[in-house]
Parts: C-alpha cells; sequence; structure tokens
C-alpha cells in the first residue's frame, strides 16, 4: 500500500495523528488494497467506519459505504464525517457504473457471504479496479481435517474455492486468494481494464 502525506498543514498533521483502531481484517485489507489519491472506495455491508475512516486520513479520496439499516446508516454519519453511507441493499447499489476504485467486503459466520451482490459490485467498478472479500474463520486446511475426521458437517460458505469461483462468475480477473493473518483470509479479483 503506498502511503503519502498529501497535506502539510497542522490540521492535517493532527487529524493523520488520530489512530483509527483496525480489526485484524480491516489491516489485512489494507495492507493488501491498491488505493491511491483521486481514488473512490466503497465498502459493503459496513458495521462500523474504521475501514473507510484509516482510508480517508491518508489519501484524498471519496468514500462510500452500504449498510442494511437506517440506523446503523444515521450512526455511520455520525462516525466518519468524511464517507457517505448509504442504506441500500447490495443488490441495488445507487453509485454510478464504472465509477468505484476498490471495493471491500467482510464476511464471517455471522454475517454470511452475500454472493449476489458481487455482480452489482462488478457494475461499480471501474476497468482496472479491485474487489477484496475478507474471510475470518478456521482455515480450510483445518477445516478438511474436521471434516475428515467427522467433526464438521455443515456446509461451508466461506469456503475460499466458493469464494474464488463466485467472483470468477461475476466477471472479475487474476482471482486468488490468501491468508494474511491467522483465521483471516483475503479474496482478491479485479475488473479487466
Amino acid at each position: 500500500m503506498l502511503e503519502r502525506t498529501h497535506d502539510s498543514s497542522w490540521i492535517a498533521a493532527l487529524r493523520a495523528s488520530e489512530g483509527v483502531h483496525l480489526s485484524s481484517v480491516e489491516r489485512a485489507m489494507t495492507q493488501w488494497a491498491t488505493v491511491d489519491d483521486y481514488d473512490s472506495i466503497l465498502q459493503l455491508k459496513c458495521e462500523n467506519s474504521n475501514l473507510l475512516k484509516y482510508f480517508s486520513q491518508r489519501f484524498v479520496l471519496r468514500a462510500y459505504g452500504t449498510c442494511d439499516s437506517s440506523d446503523v446508516a444515521r450512526q455511520l454519519r455520525q462516525e466518519s464525517d468524511s464517507a457517505e453511507i448509504v442504506c441500500t441493499g447490495n443488490e441495488d447499489i445507487s453509485i454510478q457504473s464504472n465509477s468505484i476504485d476498490a471495493v471491500f467486503y467482510q464476511a464471517n459466520r455471522k454475517k454470511k457471504m452475500d454472493f449476489q451482490s458481487l455482480s452489482e459490485a462488478f457494475r461499480v467498478i471501474k476497468g482496472g479496479g479491485q474487489m477484496m472479500i475478507a474471510v475470518t474463520g478456521i482455515p480450510a486446511t483445518l477445516r478438511r481435517i474436521g471434516a475428515f475426521l467427522g467433526l464438521t458437517r455443515r456446509k461451508n460458505d466461506l469456503d475460499p474455492r466458493r469464494i474464488m469461483l463466485a467472483m470468477e462468475n461475476a466477471g472479475f480477473t487474476d482471482v486468488s486468494f490468501r491468508n494474511v493473518f491467522p483465521f483471516v483470509g483475503l479474496a482478491m479479483g479485479w475488473k479487466r481494464e
């Protein structure tokens, strides 16, 4: 990730020194994101505004977020005045086509992966833009061992192969998956120029 100082004023220095506490999932996304000045970013199904605040403090950019509840949207707008939070379903994002440089999505056992939102994310991403899906849970190798031993019987929605296949079916190219931290994986794909 590129880091730049875009404003040398004392106000910008104070704002940059305000630390944003990132979870391990959010840190993984910031390490692999290709965000730069004057980009537009979108976080799907925001639960907090930490990721949007982090990028807004480091770059001059436009930050958007979506959520399912108007109460959550109101709270997130109060937390981050630099991001535009929209209360909408991920199947109908009210953002212009080909206008976003990077889209972020977090999934875990409690917040299941919404595969239908991938085609809508593909629509709003510019050519050359990046889609990142962070997944928390037990690594695939341990899940396979557990299934072999009969410890797990449930079908896993967060299987890396299933996520990468869904991303490719939505139109993303150069799709890959990497384990970034223990129990945190990251799927990435690109929209061809």
